[in-house]
Order: structure tokens, then C-alpha cells, then sequence
């Protein structure tokens, strides 16, 4: 027989435990985000802001045992603008159970300016320099790069959905 009164004490110790181990996750996990951005290069500046890739948002993830699953990849066309591309939903969910926390979508589209077109290179002969790459036009992006970005942007959305309080303690831009 256990007192009710020392029950309640363990039970408010059990949650101050379980509170300081959910704390000191985060702050594990800050400073283990912070060591591989920085030493793997896993981020972009632009501007004044410090953005992560979409590999620094997994690996977060993996500390909080959280993954992302590309659900849809469909095809798009902008009614206002007419450019085409992809669109793409994530669900971000606990990877013990399966359970889905949040979901995400996103565009890539062909009228944006890395995804439009690009330049078309062939090797040439030039006299006196031998073979040589030499820029012979504009190409269009193929179908499939669309596909993959809109993927991932959809990956990094629905991560940073969860995740975005972790990212911004560790001074990164959370967008």
C-alpha cells in the first residue's frame, strides 16, 4: 500500500523528469543541428538570412523520431500564369507508429527562373585550343528535375511545419 500522498510526489517527479529529458532532447538536438550544418555545409545564405537544405531538416527529424513520405506527385498547370510543373504533398509522421503530425504540399513550376530553362552546352573543336564547351542555346528543364524539387520542397514544408521551432533556437532562418 502506497500513501496517496507519496503517489502524487511520484508523479510529479516522473513529469519534472520527463519534462528536463524533453528539454535537454531540444537542446541536444540544437547543438548537433548547429555542428552538422556548419561542418557539412548544409545550408544557403540569402541575403542576411541563413537557410537549411532539406538534409538538415531530416536529419532534425531524426532526432525527434520523425520522418517525411512523399504521398502525391501530380501534375500542374497555373490558371493565372500557364506554366506547368509539379505538385507535390508530404506527411511528416512518428516513426515508432506510422502516425502522420502534418502534411505539406508544394510547386515547382517551369515559369521560375532555375526551372524554365538553361543553357545547352556542346563540345567543339576550336582551332589552336582542341576540344572546348561551347554554349549552342537554351534548353528546356526536363520533366523530371520538376518532379524531384517539387518532392523535395514538399519534404522541407511539411519538416519545417513540425520542426521550425528547433531551427530558429538554432539561429536559421525557420522559412
Amino acid at each position: 500500500f502506497i500513501p496517496k500522498e507519496l503517489e502524487a510526489e511520484g508523479q510529479r517527479i516522473e513529469k519534472a523528469r520527463k519534462e528536463f529529458n524533453r528539454v535537454l532532447a531540444e537542446v541536444v538536438a540544437k547543438q548537433e543541428l548547429e555542428l552538422n550544418i556548419d561542418t557539412q555545409n548544409l545550408f544557403m545564405k540569402i541575403g542576411p538570412s541563413t537557410h537549411i537544405y532539406v538534409t538538415a531538416w531530416q536529419f532534425l527529424a531524426h532526432f525527434y523520431g520523425i520522418s517525411a513520405k512523399v504521398t502525391s506527385v501530380e501534375p500542374y498547370v497555373d490558371e493565372l500564369t500557364g506554366a506547368a510543373g509539379f505538385k507535390a504533398t508530404a506527411d511528416a509522421m512518428m516513426m515508432t507508429t506510422g502516425m502522420v503530425i502534418s502534411s505539406g504540399s508544394a510547386l515547382c513550376l517551369n515559369n521560375e527562373t532555375n526551372w524554365s530553362t538553361r543553357p545547352k552546352y556542346e563540345y567543339q573543336t576550336v582551332a589552336g585550343v582542341g576540344r572546348q564547351r561551347v554554349k549552342v542555346g537554351e534548353e528546356h528543364v526536363p520533366s523530371f528535375q520538376l518532379y524531384s524539387m517539387a518532392s523535395t520542397r514538399a519534404v522541407g514544408k511539411v519538416l519545417s511545419n513540425v520542426l521550425r521551432f528547433v531551427v530558429m533556437l538554432a539561429g536559421f532562418d525557420p522559412t
